[in-house]
């Protein structure tokens, strides 16, 4: 087990246990916004957790464990558009965001690369 791996469990367990929960500092039920849990949304980057696993069963893993978004590196990368379809339904049946993406490597600061990187954000996040 890679240390990321060992971390992101150990946190996703600390998250799941209402008695670890309970000793966290944000407000307690029905004194805040969040009362079953943190008062802001909670992410991982997906390919720290349950690497081994196809891309669709490590979401719900990480929905199932309290995470509300994941944050993508190149797991995209060689998609379909089935299969970004396909991702799409699943990440809204779970709840789960796509917060950050990294992996699209043409420029901002060049104007001629605008197209190249904007077609896979466009992909990935359709209107």
């Amino acid at each position: 087990m890679r240390r990321r791996e060992f971390v992101g469990a150990c946190m996703g367990a600390a998250l799941a246990s209402p008695l670890a929960a309970a000793s966290l500092p944000w407000p307690a039920a029905g004194r805040g916004p969040a009362a079953s849990g943190p008062p802001f949304k909670l992410s991982v980057m997906l390919w720290t957790v349950y690497e081994k696993l196809p891309f669709e069963e490590r979401l719900e893993k990480v929905a199932e464990a309290g995470f509300h978004a994941v944050e993508l590196v190149n797991e995209f990368k060689d998609w379909s558009k089935q299969q970004f379809a396909n991702v799409r339904a699943r990440r809204r049946r779970l709840g789960i965001e796509f917060d950050g993406t990294c992996g699209i490597w043409p420029t901002f600061a060049d104007s001629n690369d605008r197209e190249k990187t904007l077609k896979p954000l466009k992909i990935l996040f359709p209107r």
